[in-house]
């Protein structure tokens, strides 16, 4: 019987500012690093319902697949590339 070892390297550094960010400082359009490490394109704004956060709607410049190309994420979470 052989023991299962996590042989996977790690995806991504997660860099973060522990403080809230409003999303309005990163303009539309401009092109952020994800915490994995993807490039995105900032196309939007939007807000969650019972939540009184802001996200940023995010397309990838070069996407694994259809179904993953958009995101929502933290304003906290990027990391701002070219704006």
């Amino acid at each position: 019987m052989t023991a299962a070892i996590n042989t996977k390297p790690p995806i991504g550094m997660l860099r973060f500012t522990p403080r809230p960010i409003d999303v309005e400082s990163i303009p539309i359009g401009a092109v952020v690093r994800t915490p994995l490490g993807q490039l995105a394109r900032v196309t939007g704004y939007r807000g969650r319902r019972r939540q009184h956060r802001e996200y940023l709607v995010l397309r990838y410049l070069t996407p694994r697949n259809r179904a993953f190309a958009v995101v929502l994420l933290l304003p906290e979470l990027v990391e701002v590339v070219d704006g």
